[in-house]
């Protein structure tokens, strides 16, 4: 099992906090879990096209869970976790895959965790 596949469990503290509030959101993060954690493991092309889908949806409920966010902190912390993991991302591009691709896991499941404690802010 490669550090990326391992490091996808990072996406589960966003699933969990969210499912715990009743939130849809949390099915979201739950499946894109799902087919990355296949798409590593199997790294079959096969799941490429659907990792990547669902890497967007990702992307598009973090921006949600942002916009209606009722903490600032929260909110500005995951935006700066957002750009760490870009920066990961960009670095697995240049080699050493796994590594960076899973430092880019951890810092994106962070990032969705700090969206999800903004938007479920008293």
């Amino acid at each position: 099992m490669t550090f990326s596949t391992l490091t996808s469990m990072a996406f589960l503290p966003a699933v969990l906090l969210l499912a715990h509030a009743g939130s849809a959101l949390a099915l979201v993060y739950a499946v894109s879990f799902v087919a990355t954690v296949g798409y590593h493991l199997g790294a079959e092309q096969r799941w490429r096209a659907l990792d990547q889908a669902l890497a967007w949806s990702v992307i598009v409920a973090n921006a949600w869970l942002a916009l209606a966010s009722r903490d600032l902190a929260w909110t500005a912390s995951g935006l700066v976790l957002v750009a760490v993991a870009l920066a990961f991302y960009r670095q697995a591009q240049q080699g050493r895959y796994h590594l960076w691709h899973g430092l880019w896991h951890l810092a994106a499941g962070a990032a969705c965790w700090c969206f999800g404690r903004g938007y479920l802010a008293a």
